[in-house]
């Protein structure tokens, strides 16, 4: 009986890998258990997955180029959940890939390559990778009510991605919008729109922070630039008169858009603006790795990862002083 199969130690890391992604390639799945070092090949990848399959723990289909996508199914997802003791109605399975959005697949794929990208970073800065949760997985619904319209409005954040990465001890968390140059800039902008509404639901609790949010385009860096023009009228302090403008800065665009952006507090929209927002694209992430310069929301140059260990240093002489 192919449910009486126990999933072991090596089965259950697949299985949480695949869930991540929701569906991942055989090739991509592959080259993260390599690197994780739980296999010391393809071909033992491929005999794994193979055992998996024949127990009815995955499942598989193929898209563009014969690529063959692993996907979970029910029994994949209850010994996932025995596993690791996750709740199963928290694991993504979509038991069948009938009539798929192929384009929606293509996107899942370039976001479980970065993850790949960033695993290799972090070993090679060493630095920790907690987590990585792709696409389709990531959401946090809120709900506030207009005051335009009297009604409660319910959205979701969804970001592309959501990465915790530990530097000496302390841990930062990123979204990550992984954008494939095919999105109007006013489209980029509604998810700045639903960030800061986020935002504005969640600040008064101490448990709940927003990330750093990170934004990559498999564009040109000029499509960055485009998307980030300097806003020369923004000196550190907002001004309503500012929100009747036509942004092409897609962070001040997406504050402007907002539900009730006139009535929203001026100290809201302050400190949303001061969380950190970063640009890149691909080509230079890849070719230069976590020591590439990020470009912030006022197309001003950074260093992420000298940045994070700056930050780190702080942290660390802080709490050193407080012990004395």
């Amino acid at each position: 009986m192919k449910d009486s199969y126990i999933a072991k130690y090596n089965d259950i890391q697949i299985l949480g890998i695949v869930n991540s992604f929701r569906f991942l390639p055989l090739q991509v799945l592959t080259k993260i258990l390599i690197e994780k070092k739980l296999y010391g090949s393809y071909q033992a990848v491929s005999r794994c997955v193979n055992r998996l399959r024949e127990h009815g723990l995955i499942r598989t289909t193929y898209y563009t180029n014969n690529a063959k996508i692993i996907f979970l199914s029910r029994l994949g997802a209850k010994q996932l959940s025995t596993g690791t003791g996750v709740s199963e109605d928290s694991i993504n399975c979509p038991e069948r890939l009938t009539g798929v959005n192929f384009f929606a697949l293509e996107h899942t794929v370039r976001v479980a390559n970065l993850y790949l990208l960033l695993f290799r970073e972090c070993q090679k800065h060493d630095l920790i990778l907690k987590s990585f949760t792709g696409d389709h997985f990531t959401r946090y619904k809120y709900e506030f009510r207009s005051n335009h319209s009297g009604k409660m409005i319910r959205r979701y954040v969804m970001p592309d991605a959501e990465m915790e990465l530990e530097i000496e001890g302390y841990t930062f968390t990123f979204w990550i919008e992984y954008d494939r140059g095919t999105e109007y800039s006013k489209d980029v902008a509604v998810k700045y729109m639903k960030y800061l509404e986020y935002y504005n639901t969640i600040r008064s609790d101490e448990d709940k922070k927003i990330p750093i949010i990170i934004f990559i385009t498999e564009s040109t860096e000029a499509r960055i630039k485009s998307l980030i023009q300097p806003v020369p009228e923004y000196t550190g302090e907002w001004s309503w008169n500012l929100s009747h403008k036509s942004f092409s800065n897609v962070v001040f665009k997406g504050v402007t858009m907002a539900d009730d952006i006139q009535s929203l507090p001026t100290f809201v929209v302050e400190e949303f603006l001061q969380h950190t927002f970063l640009f890149i694209d691909y080509a230079t992430l890849e070719k230069n790795g976590l020591n590439a310069i990020f470009l912030d929301k006022k197309a001003e140059s950074l260093n992420l990862l000298e940045r994070l260990r700056n930050h780190v240093n702080y942290l660390t002489e802080q709490k050193k002083s407080d012990n004395i």
